[in-house]
């Protein structure tokens, strides 16, 4: 799997994360709260952001470091800086001074990048949140480690697909993002952002449709 493949995935789930923040900011009673900001900024801290994908059998990491035009991502020995738009499924990244366009297509949790009359399909996950799986009864989400919500995308009655990023965890000084694990309807989100979450305390449910 080429570094540009990767980057671009990233890019173009870093902009879903963002896009679904600036959508909430809009729709908040505070919308100049500064809980609101997603540029990844903490006290001291190069914060980094994780991103998992798999592609067949094989499983790619791409590391997120947030910057003030982009990101650093780190794709094995690669090192890029990297920013990008996403208008629809269109993206136009700049990759290390290198104008790039792509079509992505999100569909069923999955990633299909499409550029240069090439089609990668890649799967996105999250090998540390392996224990988010929904309860047979109800379709609970539990943590499986203890952190800090630093985003909280959806709100109780919102119908959520699959892969819809839901929550944004900061543990072990990276972020996670939690995914959707199927469609649905989320009934309850029991934290908000800013607050600590221990191991095993359920952080939202949803309702499969």
């Amino acid at each position: 799997m080429d570094s540009d493949t990767l980057a671009l995935a990233a890019l173009a789930e870093l902009a879903q994360v963002e896009a679904a923040n600036l959508a909430r900011r809009q729709h908040s009673s505070d919308a100049a709260s500064p809980w609101w900001e997603a540029d990844g900024w903490r006290l001291n801290q190069d914060n980094r952001h994780a991103l998992h994908f798999r592609h067949g059998e094989q499983e790619y990491a791409v590391i997120a470091h947030y910057r003030d035009a982009g990101y650093l991502l780190e794709i094995g020995a690669d090192k890029l800086e990297a920013s990008g738009q996403l208008h629809g499924q269109r993206l136009h990244a700049n990759l290390d001074g290198r104008r790039l366009q792509a079509t992505v297509v999100r569909q069923a949790g999955k990633l299909t990048v499409v550029r240069a009359g090439s089609n990668t399909e890649l799967e996105p996950f999250n090998p540390l949140l392996v224990g988010l799986q929904a309860a047979e009864s109800g379709g609970g989400l539990s943590a499986p480690m203890p952190g800090t919500v630093v985003a909280v995308h959806v709100q109780a009655g919102e119908q959520v697909e699959k892969g819809t990023p839901l929550m944004i965890l900061e543990a072990m000084k990276m972020e996670h993002t939690i995914l959707a694990p199927h469609a649905g309807v989320v009934q309850a989100v029991f934290f908000q952002k800013g607050e600590q979450v221990k191991e095993g305390a359920a952080l939202l449910d949803i309702l499969a449709s």
